[in-house]
């Protein structure tokens, strides 16, 4: 069977962004599953989180499945210098690439990497076309606050909030909150593993489905990922945002560049510690990070704070957010110097909040 060698560069390129990256992964998930039928030439490769399946039209009048090592089998076809292979199926998931040599590559059964949609039987749920421009920065903007914590397993994932249109992930001490152009049908909560994979590839559109378990995303034609659901309900967000916004009385404007820019300064003394002191003045707002070596600077900004304030934070934290606000003023939204702070953009699409760090002598 021959295979022109572009298509195959194009689909690898595309689902081995969903190739299982942990260590202990069993060999099957380190594969691509190559089908192809008469008028399909299909690759597919899963972590059992999130599976990518790219579908290229390719007549033959012969069929193959086979479940190929990633890792080799995309080396091959990256270098091979003709343009097009020949692959044979040699039998006991032994297979045989002829391009400028001969090379034997020693598969898998297929039957080892199953379609994530077949693994539930309740129909899918349309969710809504969403601009792909704005569905990538959301992801940009809220994949940092991701939790980790497989022991919160109601924090390790994405929530699209749909009837508001909000992108929102936590993880205990930080809440990232980004406002889409427009609202979806529904609400669903995913594997951030999803955003990794989009972020890298090219499409227009991202139609979303969902099912009880697992939710699956077309985008363009030839393009699919699926993904399960993340098991739990996702916690009252709204809550915190509202009581911010009802009880802030201090407020504080400065530009982001500018104390993005500081904060890398100073962190370069942060030795072992992760917290900054942030102290607020009515025209500034001072930086301090360091005990033995110490970084100091001071911010221009605009506050109704009358008496000084301390605050202390993250600054890996802090930092992160910085990184991911756009260039411009950011408002900050203060209770109290021991109580979570909101950060966000004027337009309010992206919001993030911190929790201080509770330090003797900040009082609240």
């Amino acid at each position: 069977m021959k295979i022109p060698v572009q298509l195959l560069r194009d689909g690898l390129d595309v689902v081995l962004k969903g190739i299982a990256g942990y260590k202990n992964a069993p060999n099957y998930l380190k594969c691509v599953h190559l089908t192809i039928d008469k008028t399909n030439l299909i690759l597919r490769t899963s972590d059992t989180l999130i599976q990518v399946v790219v579908t290229k039209p390719f007549i033959s009048e012969e069929a193959l499945t086979a479940l190929l090592p990633a890792d080799i089998f995309a080396n091959l076809i990256s270098k091979v210098t003709k343009t097009e292979i020949t692959l044979e199926d040699k039998g006991g998931f032994v297979y045989q690439v002829k391009a400028d040599g001969q090379y034997k590559i020693m598969g898998m059964d297929p039957a080892f990497l199953k379609d994530i949609s077949t693994m539930n039987t309740s129909p899918l749920v349309d969710l809504g076309t969403l601009d792909i421009a704005d569905v990538k920065t959301g992801f940009r903007k809220v994949t940092s606050t991701v939790s980790e914590d497989l022991t919160r397993p109601n924090l390790c994932g994405i929530f699209l909030d749909g009837p508001t249109g909000k992108f929102v992930t936590a993880d205990g001490v930080r809440l990232s909150v980004f406002k889409l152009k427009q609202p979806a049908l529904d609400s669903i909560f995913f594997n951030s593993s999803v955003a990794k994979v989009i972020a890298g590839l090219a499409f227009s559109t991202a139609t979303i489905h969902k099912a009880d378990t697992y939710m699956k995303i077309e985008l363009d034609s030839e393009i699919v990922v699926y993904s399960r659901l993340v098991d739990g309900l996702f916690p009252n967000y709204n809550m915190i945002i509202d009581k911010i916004n009802k009880d802030a009385k201090i407020f504080v404007e400065l530009d982001v560049e500018t104390m993005g820019e500081a904060l890398k300064r100073c962190a370069i003394f942060r030795e072992q510690e992760t917290m900054v002191f942030l102290y607020i003045q009515p025209t500034s707002v001072g930086i301090k990070v360091g005990k033995i070596g110490e970084g100091k600077e001071v911010v221009p900004a605009v506050s109704n704070v009358i008496e000084p304030m301390t605050i202390a934070l993250n600054i890996d934290f802090l930092i992160t957010c910085f990184d991911t606000l756009t260039k411009g003023p950011s408002r900050w939204k203060i209770i109290v110097p021991t109580a979570p702070i909101m950060i966000e953009q004027d337009d309010t699409i992206y919001s993030c909040i911190l929790a201080p760090y509770t330090v003797e002598g900040i009082k609240a």
